[in-house]
């Protein structure tokens, strides 16, 4: 078992090397997950590289004398995995609707059901949690009104948000559409937000530390969604999927 310090260190060294929010808590659960991907061979090998060195990482840091029984762990739990000869055609809808928060991405029956559509919904909550997401909870939040707030935005964006909440939303709907390929707002897509950033956290109200603060998290959310985003087709999701067959839920939950 872990100590509270251990666990955080281990927390911290596998998350620098994903890039994003990761609880060790649920490790052998997202571990069993992704053998299973491999094994229906919607995961290739390549995806279980930044996690086995973060756990490497970890052990490094926590427990040296334990680093190469863990080596020698991980890679035989991958490669004692039997992989089903074709791919099978399985219908991720549900998946994909436990992945898709508040504010949801609209997605149409296909899309849905893909794989690779629950995969990169949950890499983006993933990438959001460690980004901006926990600096906009610790910053100073600007003692100015909604109204001059939205002024301001508005103005940066020639756009006309009513509320400080849909523009909130506005900004994490086309931050997904981002990431699932789809259409985007034609003036006020993620893009164009990101290309303001720092404009629009002036306009909030943001100032020194601050706003530097949030332009950084806003940068390494980009630069983390665009690595995650070339690597996705080929390493976790590379079967475009459609039929319905809702027993694989089943088989996760025996195979956990």
């Amino acid at each position: 078992m872990f100590t509270t310090s251990e666990r955080e260190t281990c927390e911290l060294q596998i998350q620098s090397e994903l890039g994003y929010n990761f609880n060790i808590n649920n490790f052998n659960e997202a571990y069993a997950d992704m053998l299973l991907f491999y094994a229906l061979r919607y995961y290739s090998q390549n995806a279980f590289t930044d996690l086995h060195n973060g756990v490497e990482d970890c052990f490094e840091a926590t427990r040296p004398q334990d680093v190469a029984t863990i080596r020698s762990e991980l890679e035989n739990s991958l490669y004692s995995v039997v992989r089903v000869g074709p791919k099978l055609d399985l219908d991720w809808s549900i998946a994909t609707a436990a992945a898709n928060l508040d504010p949801r991405a609209v997605l149409s029956t296909e899309e849905s059901s893909l794989f690779c559509t629950s995969t990169r919904l949950n890499f983006y909550e993933g990438i959001m949690e460690t980004t901006i997401t926990p600096t906009r909870a610790v910053v100073s939040q600007p003692v100015i009104s909604d109204e001059i707030q939205l002024e301001r935005i508005n103005a940066v964006l020639n756009t006309n948000f009513g509320t400080m909440e849909s523009y909130f939303n506005h900004f994490e709907t086309e931050a997904k559409k981002y990431w699932l390929r789809q259409s985007v707002d034609p003036i006020a897509s993620f893009e164009t937000i990101y290309n303001n950033r720092q404009e629009l956290y002036v306009a909030e109200g943001f100032t020194g530390p601050d706003l530097f603060r949030l332009v950084e998290q806003m940068d390494i959310f980009k630069e983390t969604s665009d690595q995650m985003i070339r690597e996705i087709p080929s390493v976790y999701c590379s079967s475009q999927i459609s039929k319905i067959m809702i027993a694989l839920m089943m088989l996760m939950a025996v195979v956990v």
